[in-house]
């Protein structure tokens, strides 16, 4: 059994729109192999940035460990460091209870006007 060849005629317009078609997808084809390869300049160029950051964040790093030696230190007492403690502790339940009084205030606003 042999396949024979079996020619179909195309009108005008149906040549004309496939070889549109055929175009665009050329087209679109050559657009993303431009980004993909934009693409991977820009990840090579974002790579080499990162270490060029890493070992300059590693530079400053020894730095700022160079310059708090050469700092002198500061020794607080165990009092003053209790009352830092204190301070923090007497301000957030002031907060909050600030947030709960304005929040009981709307509260009652709105069950007034319904």
């Amino acid at each position: 059994m042999t396949m024979d060849t079996e020619y179909v005629r195309l009108s005008k317009e149906e040549k004309s729109y496939g070889y549109k078609n055929l175009l665009h997808s050329q087209l679109e084809f050559l657009n993303t192999m431009r980004n993909f390869k934009n693409y991977r300049d820009l990840r090579s160029k974002e790579f080499t940035l990162k270490v060029n950051l890493k070992s300059k964040m590693g530079e400053v790093v020894a730095e700022l460990e160079k310059l708090e030696n050469l700092l002198p230190k500061i020794h607080f007492t165990e009092e003053h460091k209790k009352k830092e403690k204190t301070k923090k502790i007497v301000k957030e339940p002031e907060a909050l209870m600030g947030e709960i009084n304005a929040i009981k205030e709307k509260l009652y606003h709105l069950q007034q006007e319904v």
